[in-house]
């Protein structure tokens, strides 16, 4: 019996503050990642900005999970990440520092997060 890795399809670059959104849609044939910033150009992330992260995932409401910076951003954005998390019930969360994070759905359809470190 061979245990076979997934296959990154989504890969974000190195998360130093930073998170992101990784989820599959139904069918598990897709997935999709959102990177998330703290602080932009037009100011950190709040609560507000929570709808729009929601409205990308609407399509894939399967296997979600917050990955990167986590202990970061409850710390210094704590009300937005507070929503953000409201807004995804059931996500999984992964927080492994910084590196760089990705995912890829393995071969029972389940989507792996995965790391390497910097």
């Amino acid at each position: 019996q061979t245990q076979a890795q997934a296959q990154a399809t989504v890969q974000f670059g190195n998360f130093t503050s930073c998170i992101g959104i990784v989820a599959s849609n139904v069918d598990a044939n897709q997935i999709i990642g959102i990177h998330l910033v703290m602080v932009g150009p037009d100011g950190p992330f709040t609560a507000e900005d929570v709808p729009t992260v929601t409205a990308l995932l609407a399509d894939f409401p399967e296997n979600r999970s917050i990955v990167g910076q986590i202990e970061w951003w409850q710390e210094n954005v704590p009300d937005a990440f507070a929503a953000l998390v409201d807004a995804l019930p059931n996500a999984g969360q992964s927080d492994r520092g910084d590196g760089i994070y990705g995912a890829g759905l393995n071969i029972v359809d389940q989507l792996e997060v995965l790391f390497q470190p910097l």
